[in-house]
């Protein structure tokens, strides 16, 4: 049996997708095990811009939103609330980073945290990632 490659395991497209008007997708690069990219998606208001899933919080990341952004013909500067969907740190991972500089509002579910396996058993909750972030 032929094995379908899957569309996640896949490199990240450097393309912007128009899903609807004011609605776009974004595909961030990642490097984790059987998996290519994070699907990033801006929406458009009257105010800037809310992502969903930001990505992680690397250099590499943060330059490839801002190279989709330029496609749109928008600043990063014009994200203002960050949607987060859920706690794998490629979804969520960015969020601090915009918080730190544009101030973002971060929204995400108030029991949201991440629980990390290690010696020390460390949890990490998303305000410690968002410093400043409020969950409601």
């Amino acid at each position: 049996m032929t094995e379908i490659e899957r569309q996640e395991r896949l490199p990240a497209s450097e393309e912007v997708t128009a899903v609807a008007e004011g609605i776009y997708r974004l595909q961030l690069p990642i490097n984790l095990p059987g998996l290519g990219h994070v699907n990033c998606y801006a929406l458009e208001d009257e105010r800037g811009f809310t992502v969903i899933d930001p990505g992680f919080p690397d250099p590499a990341t943060a330059a490839a939103l801002e190279q989709r952004f330029a496609q749109i013909g928008a600043p990063t500067s014009r994200i203002h609330t960050v949607f987060v969907t859920h706690s794998h740190p490629d979804h969520f991972g960015g969020a601090g980073r915009l918080r730190y500089t544009n101030e973002a509002d971060i929204v995400a579910h108030r029991h949201f945290a991440t629980h990390f396996d290690g010696d020390d058993d460390t949890e990490l909750q998303l305000a410690d990632a968002a410093p400043g972030a409020s969950f409601e």
